[in-house]
């Protein structure tokens, strides 16, 4: 579909693809289901549980509780550590450092999400996202010349803001299309 687009550098770093599930994963607390393990090391194949800490807030007219929750992580990565797949009992996601195609992380995401499916039917997506990650980084162009590659329509709050201190400024619209959320 975009063969004929070429660019001299890409600019996009990083691609990732999330679904947070509506409910936690009981079944992935301790140890992931072997059948699990191996169709997912096809593709990912360097495994390394992490153990993670998460931290929750309760503030109430009584004071402040605080709660502290533990849990099993576990990160699939490619051979070069290229890609990453992430499955917790709260979401499933991947990470792309080396982004060729859309249709390779979609069939590799889709081969994941059905083999979660297969050891743990039933489980419902709260949310989905994907997320393209561009890095604008042109070597001496200045903040304030970027109307020459990017359209000035685009640019509209670079004029507002004093350039000289700026590190990061976002643009964000958000569409939607019958029950699909865009951010832009």
């Amino acid at each position: 579909m975009y063969e004929d687009i070429c660019y001299k550098k890409s600019y996009l770093t990083e691609v990732v693809a999330r679904i947070d599930f509506a409910t936690p994963i009981t079944g992935f607390e301790k140890t992931l289901p072997s059948k699990l393990v191996n169709k997912l090391s096809k593709i990912f194949p360097i495994l390394e549980p992490v153990e993670t800490v998460g931290h929750q807030l309760q503030i109430g007219a009584d004071g402040v509780k605080q709660t502290e929750m533990r849990a099993k992580q576990w990160n699939f990565f490619g051979k070069e550590r290229e890609k990453q797949l992430v499955i917790s009992n709260n979401f499933v996601f991947t990470t792309y450092t080396r982004y060729h195609k859309y249709e390779v992380l979609n069939d590799e995401f889709r081969e994941a999400i059905n083999a979660i499916d297969k050891e743990q039917p039933g489980v419902i997506a709260q949310r989905i996202g994907l997320r393209y990650i561009n890095n604008f980084e042109i070597q001496g162009i200045s903040i304030t010349e970027w109307g020459r590659f990017i359209s000035e329509k685009l640019l509209g709050t670079l004029t507002f803001f004093e350039t000289a201190n700026l590190t990061r400024l976002f643009h964000i619209a958000e569409l939607k299309f019958d029950d699909i959320d865009v951010r832009f």
